[in-house]
């Protein structure tokens, strides 16, 4: 399952809240020549106006969106103060195998511009996800996510603004305490007590007695929505504020499930082709075939077989295959003293040779997956471990501002 995530391919959910204009004013104006396609605006109890927007991926395809949606929304008036925020969703499936993340974006768009309800249409959804329940990301990491940022608050806190921070103050424009919608964790040692299960987590999401939703890190729609919410981010329309904040946290989350678990691994038995790639008749997948015997075949053999010239011209090829993972364990290399050629009278190194086998026996990782226990062997708990050195600036950058 670790193979199936990275930072960047971790799907999210924005939910851009915005005042000054009417969610009614805001669907009117986007229409006709000026509809963006996948976007509608809805009613917020808290502001009034919040984006109604379809899964996306980080990609420049997206960036270009969502700079297109806040355009729209400042052209008519509409602009953040402090009440607004920007929710951020993490999906915890992973993009379907195959889809870049523009081929993502892009299918969600048109998916949602012809269904708004697509998210909630399984056979839709799996044309985006890899669905099985076995690929989603678990409690196990999301509970370390819990603990990194609670034992961090201090600096988790420091990326947003000061109304968005669970610190104790007082935010006057909003007549609440700081942080009241985005409250932060409970204690380090009452997450590391909490057992790995959703309602133990939704428990320790949140270190006060009022609602769990409104947590910084919220799991309420870990088995709905299949995310995890991240409520702290201020109101913005600036692309590269959000895409700073996002980055951030799939980061956050990817470093937790990369390098402070280790998947259990599993032996798999498996069957090799009878040929390679889309024809049996390419010089490859000729070779491949001629070598799947027991013993496996000369270089003179392959040659002559196979209408090469020369040794170097049979390794060239076997290299190329040797390269690609789905072939690579099969391919077992032979010595000439194997193939009854003392040592010293080999003819230019043709008398070594190579065999595919028919079966092999693959340690593959499992989605059974453990903590880390080694301490030296375990990933930082830092919330900006593996952060890359773009992200990283910005990152230091709205500290600076927001100081």
């Amino acid at each position: 399952m670790q193979n199936l995530f990275t930072s960047k391919t971790i799907a999210i959910g924005l939910e851009p809240e915005l005042v000054g204009v009417s969610p009614n004013s805001m669907n009117a104006f986007n229409s006709g020549s000026n509809k963006i396609k996948g976007l509608n605006y809805k009613s917020d109890p808290s502001v009034g106006t919040e984006c109604d927007l379809p899964v996306l991926a980080d990609c420049q395809f997206t960036r270009d969106y969502m700079t297109s949606v806040y355009n729209q929304i400042t052209s008519q008036g509409g602009r953040v103060n402090v009440k607004c925020s920007t929710h951020v969703h993490l999906s915890t499936m992973p993009i379907k195998q195959g889809l870049s993340n523009e081929e993502f974006s892009r299918r969600s768009v048109e998916m949602r511009n012809s269904n708004r309800n697509y998210l909630e249409n399984n056979n839709l959804v799996s044309e985006l996800f890899d669905t099985s329940t076995n690929s989603r990301l678990p409690l196990d990491v999301v509970k370390d996510v819990l603990y990194r940022v609670s034992k961090h608050i201090d600096f988790f806190h420091s990326c947003v603004a000061k109304s968005r921070r669970d610190d104790g103050g007082y935010c006057s424009a909003n007549n609440r305490p700081n942080g009241y919608w985005c409250r932060k964790p409970a204690s380090i040692t009452q997450i590391l007590s909490a057992s790995p299960t959703l309602v133990a987590l939704e428990r320790v999401q949140n270190h006060t007695n009022s609602s769990r939703k409104y947590s910084a890190v919220n799991l309420q729609h870990y088995n709905t929505k299949r995310t995890i919410e991240f409520r702290s981010h201020q109101g913005t329309l600036e692309s590269n504020k959000i895409f700073t904040w996002i980055n951030f946290l799939q980061n956050m989350v990817n470093h937790s499930l990369q390098t402070r678990f280790k998947a259990h691994t599993v032996q798999e038995q498996l069957t090799s082709p009878s040929y390679i790639g889309r024809s049996s008749n390419t010089v490859k997948s000729r070779l491949w075939s001629f070598c799947r015997i027991a013993g496996g075949r000369s270089d003179q053999e392959i040659m002559q077989h196979c209408n090469i010239n020369n040794a170097p011209s049979v390794r060239r090829p076997i290299s190329e295959i040797r390269a690609e993972e789905q072939y690579e364990p099969f391919i077992v290399t032979h010595n000439q003293q194997e193939y009854g050629i003392r040592y010293g009278t080999s003819d230019a190194y043709s008398n070594n040779g190579y065999e595919v086998l028919t079966s092999a026996n693959i340690n593959r990782p499992s989605n059974d997956i453990a903590f880390i226990s080694d301490n030296n062997e375990r990933g930082s708990s830092s919330l900006i471990a593996g952060l890359d050195n773009q992200t990283l600036a910005d990152l230091n950058e709205r500290i600076r501002q927001l100081s």
